[in-house]
């Protein structure tokens, strides 16, 4: 049960979002929105790295979480922050001008052990984001770790107009439509959620129109944008409309009765023939 919208189109930033930017829209877009209680929230990486909080009754989490994480060779030095580069190249500077009788292996578990720490990591590298797994819900444990500081499992926080949010980043980082899930409610208000929470604070211009249509017919429009403003033009249909629908509706029904008779006059002529031939051949052998 339930009521479905279908969308045509898209609207379009004026430059690509990050891959992080991107990545954090689109899981928001795959997590169920309820209250939690944020004191129980497990830290949050990607929120960090985009310098989000978990927001009112826990409204931006997505429950991402560190993988298991490599730690610092020289081969995966990209992978850390400048600052701790810098670092790393201070203390093998040490070793190699100031300290050269002590082994370097010493610095390098050194470094290692000081690489254990979320923040040396730069995750705003697109590679990156392969250590940021979002939870699967398939997996009991990971499951779990999303019902973590849940408060009302059927209501969203308050800040949010529903369960759902099915607007999706696609068309490399560039466009934002549909994800072309069923029972989309509340999509304009998710549309002024997204532009106020995320498009506006990150700097971007939201331009474009996308259509809806309902269910009932008369639920029809389109939501245009143009610089991060929204104006609804609602589609106006007449009575004439819908009796001409009703009636072509009507006519449909009626010839696939004409056909259904058709094909019952068919078959009763058929075994009609049928019974003749039979009564032929009873003659030809009584005879």
């Amino acid at each position: 049960m339930g009521y479905d919208t279908n969308f045509w189109g898209s609207f379009k930033l004026d430059r690509p979002l990050t891959k992080l930017q991107s990545y954090y829209i689109n899981k928001f877009a795959e997590k169920r929105h309820v209250k939690r209680n944020i004191d129980m929230l497990p830290y949050d990486p990607i929120l960090n790295m985009l310098g989000l909080s978990v927001g009112d009754e826990g409204e931006f989490f997505i429950g991402s979480k560190l993988a298991a994480m490599p730690i610092w060779i020289p081969e995966s030095n990209k992978f850390f922050t400048n600052n701790f580069k810098r670092l790393v190249l201070l203390l093998m500077c040490i070793q190699k001008y100031h300290m050269p009788a002590l082994d370097k292996n010493i610095f390098f578990l050194i470094i290692q052990y000081l690489s254990t720490d979320m923040y040396t990591r730069d995750f705003n590298l697109e590679e990156n984001l392969k250590y940021l797994p979002i939870a699967n819900d398939d997996d009991i444990l990971n499951f779990r770790y999303n019902e973590i500081g849940i408060v009302d499992y059927n209501s969203p926080p308050r800040k949010q107009p529903s369960l759902w949010c099915q607007w999706i980043v696609n068309d490399k980082e560039i466009t934002i439509g549909w994800d072309r899930g069923e029972k989309f409610c509340n999509y304009i208000q998710w549309l002024h959620y997204i532009i106020d929470n995320f498009i506006n604070p990150w700097g971007y211009k939201l331009n474009g129109e996308v259509k809806w249509q309902g269910e009932d017919r008369r639920d029809c429009g389109h939501m245009c944008i143009v610089d991060n403003i929204i104006t609804i033009i609602m589609d106006v249909v007449s009575d004439s409309d819908d009796s001409n629908y009703s009636d072509h509706c009507e006519d449909e029904n009626e010839d696939d009765e004409d056909e259904n008779e058709d094909e019952d006059e068919d078959e009763d002529e058929d075994e009609d023939e049928d019974e003749d031939e039979d009564e032929d051949e009873d003659e030809d052998e009584d005879y």
